[in-house]
């Protein structure tokens, strides 16, 4: 082998590792671009669940009235029933 042919040997070695090179950068660039959105996925999820914390809060106050609410009428119920078996 020559001098030429081992130039162009080593030429074509180091375009070919180039190219893969030149691969490797724009997959790295993709991938980032995927983290990114993943990030901002998972910023929405967490306002989301935020969210939805709060609902249940809200939930839960509204239930616990209707309870208490409830609570009163059965025992309003009852005394209403103990008057009527008093008067029989």
């Amino acid at each position: 082998m020559n001098q030429e042919e081992f130039q162009k040997l080593i030429l074509e070695k180091f375009n070919s590792i180039d190219k893969r090179f030149d691969k490797l950068d724009n997959d790295i660039a993709e991938v980032k671009l995927d983290i990114k959105d993943l990030k901002n996925g998972q910023e929405e999820i967490k306002d989301m669940i935020r969210n939805l914390e709060a609902n249940n809060a809200d939930r839960h106050i509204e239930i616990s009235k209707k309870i208490e609410l409830l609570e009163e009428v059965t025992a309003n119920n009852w005394t209403d029933i103990i008057k009527l078996k008093k008067a029989k």
